[in-house]
C-alpha cells in the first residue's frame, strides 16, 4: 500500500509547548523499538528503502518502506509477526513477496538477494499519538522522542510526523499546517532509517540532493505540471532538510538553489497549462533564492573563483565590516513563508486535477516543445554578440541558457536516450563557462567595492579583469556549440 506521511523537525524552544499540546488531546502512548538492517555499504539507504523490525507495545512487526511518487508519499507494507515479545524473531524479506515495495527491495539487492543484510542501527522512542480530523479525513500525528544508535554513537530524536488515515492525501497537508505555524516546525524529508545509516558512518548529514527529471511525462497538462513539480521538490526538501539541520556544506546551499531556479522556472512555464499553479508562490521562493545568494557571496572565498583568487597569490584581503548581517541558511530554510510555500506545493501535488482545472487545449509535450525551439532560437543569437554584450546581459543569456536546460529535462524522460544524451552534452560546456564567467564578474565587482579601505584588493580586481575578456569569448564559443546542438524533443518519443 502507499502510505501518505509528513515529518517535521521540531526546534529546542517549542519542545515544551508542542508536548503540552500533543498532550492536552490525551494522546495514545507507544513505546517503540526498532532494529534496521542494509548492507554495510548503505545498498538500501541509497536507494531510499528501510527494512525493520520493530517491537510496538509487546508486538513484533517487520515493516519495508520503499519510494513512490514523491516526497510525501511511500509504498510501505507490514507484516505482524507471531512471536513472543521477549524473543527477537528473524528477519525475512519473503515476507514482501508479492508487494510493490517487496520487488523493489529485490530490485535494489540484486542477484544476490538477501546476502550481507545485517543490523545498521536501532532506534528507541516513545510516540505520543492521536488522530486529527480534517473536513474530509483523519490524520494521525506522532510525536517522537528518544534516540538512535549506531556504531557505538546516540543521536536524539525530537520531531512529528503526520500520517494519512483516511481521506484525501492533501490531508496530511491540511492538518499539519496548524502545527507548523504554531511551534515553527520545519520540513524533514530524511527518514529515521537514512539518519541512523548515516550515524553509522559517522556523518552528520546526506549528500547534497542533485536534480532529477520528472519519472513520468504525462500529456495531460496538469499531470504533466504534478509530475515537474514533484521532481523539483524532491530536490529541494532533501537539500532543505540538511540546511535546516545545521549543515555547513556549501553544496548543500548550492543544490538547494538550483532547486528553488528549476521550481520557479517550472512555475512560470508551466502556468498556463494548469491554472492550480499558484502564482504568489513564487515570492517566498525568490526571497529564499536571494537570501541564500547572498550567503554565498558573503563567503566568496569558499567559491571556485576564491580558491583559484588564492592558487594565483592572492594577498589574503581583510574581512569587510559587515555592511548586512550574516546570512543563516538555516534560519532561511525554517522562516515560515517558505514552509508554508512548500506544503501548499506539496499538497498541489498530492492533489488529483479536476475538471476544469485549465483552459489548455492540446499535447503539453508539444507546447514545451514550441517553447524550448523559441529558446534555442534566442541562444543562438546571443551566442554571436556575447563578448559585446554588457555583464548584465551576459548574465540575462545565463539565465535563459539555464530554462532551456531546465525545460528539456522536464520532458527528456518522454524520449529515446541518444539524442537527449547528446542534447546535454552539448549544453553543460556553455552552462559550466557562463557560470564560471558570471562567477568572476561578481568577485570582481565585490573586490573592487574593496580597494578603498584595503590595497590588497587591487590584486584580485586586476587578476579578474584580465580573465574576463578570455572567458568571454570561451562562453561565446561553447554558445555556439550549445545553439547547434540537436533538439531531442523533435524526434520520436518512447
Amino acid at each position: 500500500m502507499t502510505e501518505v506521511e509528513l515529518k517535521f523537525q521540531v526546534p529546542p524552544d517549542a519542545r515544551n509547548a508542542l508536548r503540552d499540546a500533543v498532550m492536552a488531546r490525551q494522546p495514545t502512548r507507544i513505546h517503540l523499538r526498532a532494529r534496521y538492517f542494509d548492507r554495510a555499504d548503505g545498498t538500501l539507504a541509497r536507494s531510499g528503502i528501510s527494512l525493520r523490525l520493530r517491537l510496538e507495545d509487546g508486538v513484533w512487526v517487520q515493516t519495508l518502506k520503499a519510494p513512490a511518487r514523491g516526497a510525501a508519499d511511500r509504498q510501505e507494507h507490514e507484516v505482524q509477526l507471531d512471536t513472543a515479545a521477549s524473543a527477537e524473531p528473524d528477519l525475512d524479506i519473503a515476507r514482501h513477496a508479492g508487494t510493490e515495495a517487496g520487488a523493489r527491495l529485490l530490485s535494489a539487492l540484486g542477484s544476490e538477494k538477501a546476502t550481507g543484510l545485517q543490523e545498521s542501527h536501532r532506534t528507541d522512542v516513545v510516540r505520543h499519538a492521536l488522530l486529527l480530523r480534517t473536513r474530509h479525513g483523519i490524520v494521525e500525528l506522532a510525536l517522537d522522542t528518544g534516540h538512535i544508535e549506531a556504531a557505538g554513537r546516540s543521536r536524539p530524536v525530537h520531531e512529528i510526523e503526520f500520517e494519512l488515515k483516511r481521506g484525501s492525501p492533501a490531508d496530511v497537508v491540511t492538518a499539519a499546517l496548524p502545527w507548523v505555524r504554531r511551534h515553527g516546525l520545519w520540513l524533514d524529508a530524511v527518514s529515521k532509517g537514512e539518519r541512523g545509516h548515516l550515524l553509522a558512518q559517522g556523518r552528520a548529514h546526506a549528500d547534497a540532493a542533485r536534480a532529477a527529471s520528472p519519472k513520468t511525462v504525462p500529456e495531460a497538462p496538469e499531470a504533466l505540471a504534478r509530475e515537474v513539480v514533484t521532481a523539483c521538490l524532491g530536490q529541494i526538501l532533501r537539500n532543505a532538510s540538511e540546511v535546516a539541520g545545521g549543515s555547513g556544506d556549501p553544496d548543500h546551499v548550492h543544490q538547494l538553489r538550483v532547486g528553488l531556479r528549476r521550481l520557479r522556472t517550472a512555475l512560470q512555464e508551466l502556468a498556463p497549462l494548469d491554472a492550480c499553479l499558484d502564482p504568489e508562490w513564487e515570492a517566498p521562493l525568490v526571497d529564499a533564492f536571494r537570501e541564500l545568494g547572498r550567503h554565498r557571496d558573503q563567503t566568496l572565498l569558499d567559491t571556485g573563483t576564491g580558491k583559484a583568487l588564492v592558487d594565483a597569490g592572492a594577498p589574503r584581503v581583510k574581512q569587510a565590516a559587515a555592511a548586512t548581517p550574516a546570512v543563516d541558511p538555516a534560519a532561511v530554510v525554517k522562516a515560515w513563508p517558505l514552509q508554508d510555500t512548500l506544503l501548499a506545493l506539496l499538497a498541489y501535488t498530492l492533489t488529483p486535477p479536476g475538471p476544469v482545472a485549465t483552459a489548455f487545449e492540446g499535447d503539453a509535450i508539444d507546447a514545451i516543445s514550441t517553447r524550448l525551439d523559441a529558446l534555442q532560437r534566442k541562444l543562438r543569437k546571443s551566442a554571436k554578440r556575447f563578448t559585446t554584450m554588457s555583464v548584465d546581459d551576459q548574465h540575462s543569456v545565463r539565465k535563459r541558457l539555464k530554462r532551456l536546460r531546465y525545460l528539456s529535462e522536464f520532458i527528456a524522460p518522454a524520449f529515446r536516450n541518444a539524442k537527449v544524451s547528446d542534447f546535454f552534452d552539448h549544453l553543460k560546456p556553455a552552462q559550466d563557462a557562463l557560470g564560471e564567467h558570471n562567477d568572476e564578474a561578481s568577485a570582481l565587482v565585490h573586490f573592487q567595492s574593496r580597494t578603498s579601505d584595503d590595497p590588497h584588493a587591487w590584486f584580485a580586481v586586476g587578476w579578474l579583469t584580465a580573465r574576463q575578456a578570455r572567458s568571454a569569448e570561451k562562453a561565446a564559443k561553447v554558445l555556439q556549440a550549445a545553439g547547434r546542438a540537436e533538439p531531442f524533443w523533435q524526434g520520436k518519443r518512447r
